[in-house]
């Protein structure tokens, strides 16, 4: 998992360096966050802290193999919650966009969650991002779902598979500016209820 770790930390500098430029415009800033954890997580924090000026954002779970919250989040915005319910709350309430590393069985929960929420409508509908688009390929049969029925084509068909860092950062700004444009930004400055 060791390229897509550096492919982690470059996807969390690319996105805070844009999102900082965009606060120094007087543009809604946008910001990195995290489940604040080791692997993945501290990746992406650690790509973000690396950028002046920016917030890289940690809300983590305290779990009997994860040691609090890694060195990279910055400490103001360090998060710690003991109930899942409430971190996945928070975590998804301001999100604009979703991007998905390689993980196991709590990833999944958080992936599956969100897709829910916004097929449902509950959610803004925001670019879903597969990081490690050929894991993801493999680990979860997608197509045998749209065929059995029990999702839709469309909904397959929205989320972003991709390998690199640039490509998330080109289809995350592409649609997040998109939405800027129709209006359909809720959670820049506010939160969605």
């Amino acid at each position: 998992m060791c390229p897509f770790y550096e492919e982690g930390e470059k996807l969390g500098r690319l996105m805070a360096a844009w999102g900082s430029k965009r606060a120094v415009t007087g543009q809604p800033r946008y910001s990195v966050c995290t489940g604040g954890g080791p692997g993945m997580m501290e990746a992406v924090n650690k790509g973000a802290a690396s950028v002046e000026g920016a917030y890289s954002i940690g809300m983590a779970i305290k779990l009997p193999f994860e040691h609090g919250l890694n060195k990279y989040v910055t400490p103001s915005l360090a998060f710690n919650f003991h109930y899942f319910f409430t971190r996945k709350l928070w975590m998804s309430l301001p999100c604009e966009a979703l991007v998905v590393a390689p993980g196991g069985f709590g990833t999944c929960d958080e992936l599956f969650e969100l897709m829910t929420l916004i097929q449902c409508g509950k959610a803004d509908k925001m670019p879903v991002v597969l990081l490690g688009g050929s894991y993801w390929k493999k680990v979860i049969n997608w197509q045998a779902m749209v065929e059995a029925g029990t999702v839709s084509a469309t909904d397959v068909d929205a989320l972003f598979f991709c390998e690199t860092a640039e490509e998330a950062t080109e289809h995350i700004i592409e649609r997040l500016e998109a939405n800027e444009k129709a209006g359909v930004v809720g959670a820049v400055g506010e939160l969605k209820w």
